[in-house]
């Protein structure tokens, strides 16, 4: 996944925390593992409208990204939805991104020297906006359904009966997203650009979405050129505890 997100984000325009939504519904407790079919079928239009009205019912999730290929990754992120911003904490690659308060924390291999941690700071210019860079990219990873906002653009758009992920029947969705003019339509908001995009040869987004009846994903596979990557859901509604780090543990 990250390699995806690396080849989309070639400019660092990436603005993660009013990008999913500004009202969320309170948390529920995670319901349990069903086998019986999946059978809510969603529209090409609805598709990320409904996939994140499902994840904002239940409040929270865990997404585990792995990446295949020459640099293969894994990243695992916690997600809360039901505060006025999303909160979440990413770890990757010896990395930890925090976005707690509205405000994103960033600390260890490629961020910070030591224990301390990075306060995200747009203002920044040189070598500390490329670490704004990298702590944006890896925050916006919490949150890979993201892309789903695009489902109305998609050049192709098919849907089956999906295999079942932890026992839980799904319905598959299959889908080839012209990111160029998803991005332009502002489907992602500032997330991925037009302009951005203008320097990637890859310009379309091929997914295998796999939503549960509910319209929950629980698992997503992308492909983007030679990069692959898979997202597992779980932990809907698990609570989870966010907070910013002690200030004395923040950079100045």
């Amino acid at each position: 996944m990250k390699r995806i997100m690396m080849s989309l984000a070639v400019t660092g325009a990436v603005v993660v925390l009013a990008a999913c939504g500004n009202t969320p519904a309170p948390g529920t407790q995670a319901a349990a593992a069903s086998t019986a079919a999946a059978t809510t079928t969603l529209t090409q239009a609805d598709l990320g409208k409904k996939v994140q009205e499902a994840l904002l019912k239940k409040g929270t999730f865990r997404v585990v990204s792995t990446t295949a290929g020459a640099d293969p990754s894994t990243l695992t992120a916690d997600v809360k939805l039901t505060g006025s911003t999303p909160e979440f904490v990413v770890t990757a690659d010896g990395m930890t991104v925090l976005g707690a308060g509205g405000q994103l924390y960033g600390q260890g291999k490629g961020i910070s020297d030591g224990p301390q941690w990075v306060k995200h700071d747009a203002k920044k210019t040189g070598v500390d906006a490329l670490t704004g860079a990298m702590i944006q990219l890896i925050a916006w990873q919490a949150q890979p359904q993201q892309f789903l906002a695009g489902s109305s653009y998609a050049t192709q758009f098919t849907t089956a009966a999906g295999p079942a992920v932890n026992g839980v029947a799904t319905t598959q969705y299959n889908l080839t997203i012209d990111l160029q003019k998803a991005a332009q339509a502002k489907a992602f908001g500032d997330s991925v650009t037009a302009e951005s995009l203008a320097k990637n040869k890859t310009t379309t987004l091929t997914a295998k979405v796999l939503l549960d009846a509910d319209s929950l994903p629980r698992k997503i596979d992308y492909t983007l050129g030679e990069d692959t990557g898979t997202s597992t859901f779980t932990n809907f509604g698990t609570p989870v505890v966010i907070a910013a780090p002690p200030i004395d543990k923040v950079a100045k």
